[in-house]
């Protein structure tokens, strides 16, 4: 209900903001306008009348020039009919009718109208009205100025009239941005609290006390395993309701399966490697012992032989259910091509107090897979040479990792999400690391992370095979989150 009325507060504000821009304009020239703008043609026309007046006002007495004003007389009266015939047709249509131009020579007022414009006599002058304004131009020899360059103000009441209008419309126009303005900030501020507390309401879909999580792996279906201190856990229902695996009840650090075989998970702890083909209703177990299982290099310790390996962390190529990683604390990264029958030594010296380790194979089989290692005192790190060298993944300035104590890593080839590399290649699928300090992920192979909305400490992170908007997350008490938008919001929905 809350989101709906955050949507609707916000469409309304954008509406508000846009159909202005959009709508379709009405006239250009509004009533109030037009009207303004045919007074002050009006007022144009009787001011070149009125200045016809002074003209033959001031020749008669004298003050003017023949020649000047002869040559202003003529001029005058052009415009004096342009005007009349733009303000009143009819009457410059009279005029024209009376008094014909003939070629070259300019129409005449009509004798009707010379006693409005003082037929040239002192007499007949008329005195301006109060609101003509002053005419600028040259000033002729006589010392008077008879330009018509400039226009005559308009009427007073024409003048407020106009100034009404555009006022009116002015306040209108301010009070709808004003309206609009509000409203887009109103919307706003409910997306930012509905989603900051739909962020914050994270709400655990189970509890699982006293387990000491470790590694999650999600099959399709809602099928879930808890790799923890206490053995295996696995649900049915996407995390909601959890059952003890009784076959595997001892300490366990990590259990993996492919998205190339989902129905095949492995399971590994301290000298035990589990193997299921059912989807984890049957399981196989075998000893992991150095120098059987897992052979030893030359420069091991006669004295390791047939010691229990201590296996740390497990993956399993996406593309190759039979292909899988795994680390041996103080001893290295191993290889299987066969399911965990066979090992092989790829890379020593891994670091220390390893918790995780995720593969990011290449779809194409082209290049070496990239292996990503979580510790619990060293951060991330990345091996493309299966832990003969490792390099830091933990990010840089702003987008590093707030920690260094980094305790699970799950892999999304899935999650549409890409990033470009400074040497142009494209970087697909979504990388995430949960610590201490709550959950982040990364969309460039660990360059940099941005921290998702889980306030917890993360033990387990894991992703959903066939569906990757589905995460799991295990914090270090046991509690179970669940996301289903791939981690934007976490709670019991």
């Amino acid at each position: 209900m809350i989101a709906a009325a955050t949507v609707l507060i916000f469409g309304l504000a954008v509406a508000a903001l846009v159909l202005p821009l959009i709508r379709r304009p009405r006239s250009l020239a509004p009533v109030g306008v037009a009207a303004a703008a045919e007074d002050e043609a009006v007022a144009e026309r009787e001011a070149a009348l009125d200045a016809l007046r002074e003209l033959d006002f001031d020749h008669a007495v004298g003050k003017l020039a023949e020649e000047d004003y002869r040559a202003l007389r003529d001029r005058y009266e052009r415009r004096a009919l342009a005007l009349l015939r733009a303000t009143d047709p009819e009457r410059a249509a009279a005029v024209e009718a009376a008094d014909p131009p003939s070629e070259g020579v300019p129409a005449r007022v009509p004798p009707p109208l010379e006693p409005v414009l003082g037929g040239g006599t002192a007499a007949g002058a008329i005195a301006r009205p109060a609101d003509y304004a002053a005419l600028a131009g040259p000033v002729h020899r006589n010392g008077k100025d008879h330009s018509l360059t400039a226009s005559a103000a308009l009427p007073a009441d024409a003048a407020r009239r106009g100034r009404a209008v555009g006022g009116a419309r002015g306040r209108r126009a301010g009070l709808v941005a004003v309206g609009a303005a509000a409203l887009f900030v109103v919307g706003v501020g409910a997306v930012y609290v509905t989603g900051h507390r739909a962020q914050s309401d994270q709400r655990p879909v189970a509890t699982l006390e006293g387990i000491g999580p470790r590694a999650l792996a999600i099959v399709p279906a809602g099928r879930a395993f808890l790799a923890s201190a206490a053995g295996l856990w696995t649900s049915a229902d996407g995390g909601s309701d959890w059952q003890a695996v009784g076959a595997l009840d001892g300490v366990l650090r990590g259990v993996a399966l492919s998205a190339a075989h989902p129905a095949r998970v492995y399971a590994v702890g301290p000298g035990l490697l589990a193997r299921s083909e059912d989807g984890g209703r049957g399981w196989v177990q075998q000893p992991a012992r150095l120098g059987e299982l897992f052979p030893l290099g030359a420069a091991s310790q006669p004295e390791s032989v047939g010691a229990a390996a201590d296996l740390r962390a497990l993956a399993v190529d996406p593309t190759r259910a039979d292909r899988l990683w795994t680390v041996i604390e103080g001893v290295g990264v191993f290889r299987s091509d066969d399911g965990g029958q066979s090992w092989s030594l790829r890379g020593g010296s891994p670091p220390a107090n390893v918790t995780a380790l995720s593969v990011v194979a290449d779809p194409a089989g082209e290049s070496a897979p990239l292996l990503f290692l979580a510790s619990a005192t060293e951060g991330v790190l990345a091996t493309a040479d299966e832990g003969a060298s490792w390099a830091p993944a933990s990010g840089v300035l702003n987008g590093a990792l707030p920690t260094r104590r980094v305790s699970s890593l799950a892999y999304d080839a899935e999650s549409g999400e890409t990033a470009t590399t400074p040497d142009g290649r494209t970087l697909r699928g979504t990388l995430y690391a949960g610590t201490d300090q709550g959950l982040f992920k990364s969309v460039d192979r660990g360059q940099s992370w941005s921290r998702l909305p889980l306030v917890a400490s993360i033990a387990a992170v894991g992703v959903a095979t066939g569906d990757s908007r589905v995460l799991l997350a295990v914090d270090r008490d046991g509690r179970i989150y669940r996301s289903r938008n791939r981690g934007v919001t976490w709670d019991g929905s």
